[in-house]
């Protein structure tokens, strides 16, 4: 059924659709570029870039995407131990976590792709663990009573405690037994 315009929704859909797969070159080339600049350069929204490429509809868009993490700089071991411009952030590897091995409610892989999930599985190898997270320290709110350093432990003091005598009506202590 057409619109009023005269188009069909299967002709709206389609048009929208050719628009979005013909853009598909364009994409490669960009991720190809980004790979040359890695992720924690000068130049924010790399790392978004990718992100957005791992979920494009289109298959060839998200194989190059991987294949540009593949070749960013430091993951391919061009560099010794700074990892600085590798884009194996936590957001990155959870994501090619999800490629690689997540699946639906009925056990399909969410990624359709077998390439792409190899691929993935072979950046997620390269980037090694992941970065542990970093936790905020519990803020120390100091207990009025025991001071701000105690953290609840038993107050201490430089005077020993008063020392009470027994009652004068208590029974006197047995004498200490002798050692055997």
């Amino acid at each position: 059924m057409a619109d009023a315009e005269g188009a069909s929704p299967a002709v709206e859909t389609a048009a929208k659709i050719k628009a979005e797969e013909d853009q598909a070159q364009a994409k490669i080339a960009a991720l190809r570029y980004l790979a040359t600049i890695g992720c924690a350069g000068c130049y924010p929204g790399v790392e978004e870039a990718f992100i957005a490429a791992l979920d494009d509809c289109t298959e060839v868009v998200r194989y190059e995407a991987v294949m540009a993490l593949l070749r960013t700089k430091c993951m391919n071991g061009q560099c010794d131990f700074c990892n600085k411009k590798a884009c194996c952030s936590a957001k990155i590897q959870k994501k090619l976590n999800e490629i690689a091995y997540e699946t639906d409610d009925e056990g399909c892989p969410k990624e359709s792709s077998e390439r792409v999930r190899r691929k993935a599985r072979l950046a997620l190898r390269r980037c090694g663990p992941a970065a542990p997270e970093t936790v905020a320290p519990e803020p120390v709110t100091p207990d009025p009573v025991q001071g701000p350093l105690d953290r609840g432990a038993p107050t201490t003091s430089l005077t020993p405690p008063p020392v009470t005598p027994p009652p004068a009506d208590a029974p006197p202590l047995p004498p200490p037994s002798e050692p055997k």
